[in-house]
């Protein structure tokens, strides 16, 4: 903190645990429960917080740049400090949190660019089962607003640019002559293989629950995902196999949703090579609401591509009729949401579903020529995941129960 900072943050907050210190403090169970009448009129925010401490005797702090500038709509009638900070916050992109007995004004995470606020956001993947705990490994964060501004339209392209993660696995024209190791590619997919140590040994979650293998290669198709829901990608790029177990030997990945998004928007991306080919097309939609005590978001995406023809390269016109590149096509659809049930229990869900189809021909002979022998190879694939949590902070403790179920098929012909 430079020294303006500090003095206007003083500025803010003294007058307020000024009067806190005046009263002996509540046990923090009997201050949720205890109500007070307000009759705070619109207007400041930093006023109206002033004047609920006033009121409650509870200490609300904040930073004063934080609640520079910020209205509040009028608060009248019967509350709790908890309930009435957060109306007085609504729709601020602010939230209070509890420290000690008083009340802490920060950034909302939710629904706020990692890229942005990496600062502000938690890091759900971690390498460590204490909660909060510094992590030892480093940890690579990659943002909704830094995928869009490099263009990319899947989780497939985001995870190859990363160099950490090996490319010449379970990925879109990769040939069979690929070591087995490090993920030979049968389904059109995309999958996170970090060091080249195999798609296997790279533990892929989303929200932190594990998913179903693929049909084969046991790989996580990270393209199931619409792009649109992907709130950001976290990796730990360190083995992590004392935790989670001998699948995360290379690393640990971790997809994070979005989970407020009070909004609908639709999309549409095409593109092309110039020397042609892989003609790109891909239609998504993104909706969600939000209310006091949860939330709901969907995304649906279409997406396909033509083939590249080994004619439309110089460097491999010497085998006419090879495709380099596969046909492909898909369905997905993510759903995340959450709902409290109690002040201190919440449930939370999160859902994909995805149905691929990809094409491939290559020669079976040592000529590469496609009139003497040829396969046409087609893969049907699809992948199913459910998965429900619930949550219970009693105090400051936070235990959570949760589930997967997962599904995933693949046929060749």
């Amino acid at each position: 903190m430079n020294g303006k900072r500090v003095a206007s943050l003083l500025a803010a907050t003294s007058p307020l645990l000024a009067i806190a210190t005046c009263l002996a403090p509540l046990p923090a169970s009997a201050q949720e429960r205890v109500r007070f009448t307000f009759h705070v009129p619109a207007g400041s925010l930093a006023a109206a917080l002033r004047a609920v401490s006033t009121a409650s005797g509870r200490s609300i702090a904040g930073p004063a740049d934080l609640l520079a500038g910020k209205a509040a709509s009028a608060l009248d009638g019967s509350f709790t400090v908890e309930a009435a900070v957060d109306k007085l916050l609504a729709g601020s992109g602010l939230r209070a949190r509890a420290i000690g007995d008083g009340l802490v004004i920060e950034v909302d995470p939710r629904g706020q660019d990692v890229a942005s606020s990496a600062q502000a956001a938690d890091i759900i993947v971690t390498g460590s089962r204490i909660r909060g705990a510094p992590v030892a490994s480093p940890v690579i964060v990659v943002g909704s607003k830094a995928i869009r501004d490099a263009g990319q339209t899947n989780l497939g392209e985001v995870v190859r640019s990363i160099p950490q993660s090996f490319s010449g696995g379970q990925n879109p024209g990769v040939g069979a002559n690929v070591p087995s190791a490090s993920g030979v590619n049968v389904g059109g997919g995309s999958t996170i293989n970090l060091r080249g140590l195999g798609s296997d040994a790279t533990l892929t979650l989303l929200n932190g629950h594990r998913l179903a293998y693929n049909g084969s290669r046991q790989g996580i198709d990270v393209t199931s995902i619409p792009l649109a829901l992907v709130d950001r990608l976290e990796i730990v790029p360190d083995g992590a196999s004392a935790l989670y177990g001998s699948d995360a030997v290379a690393g640990v990945a971790n997809i994070v949703l979005k989970r407020d998004y009070d909004r609908f928007q639709v999309s549409a991306d095409l593109g092309w090579a110039t020397d042609g080919g892989d003609f790109e097309q891909r239609y998504g939609a993104l909706g969600g609401s939000r209310w006091s005590s949860g939330g709901i978001v969907a995304a649906y995406e279409y997406g396909r591509n033509s083939e590249i023809v080994s004619t439309q390269r110089s460097y491999a016109a010497v085998r006419p009729g090879v495709w380099l590149f596969p046909r492909l096509r898909h369905h997905s659809l993510a759903l995340a949401g959450h709902q409290k049930i109690a002040d201190n229990l919440e449930f939370a869900v999160d859902a994909i579903f995805n149905r691929r189809w990809s094409e491939l021909n290559y020669p079976r002979n040592a000529a590469g020529d496609l009139s003497i022998s040829r396969t046409a190879q087609f893969s049907d694939s699809q992948s199913i995941a459910l998965a429900p949590s619930l949550t219970w902070r009693p105090g400051s403790w936070r235990l959570a129960l949760s589930g997967v179920y997962g599904d995933e098929g693949q046929s060749r012909k």
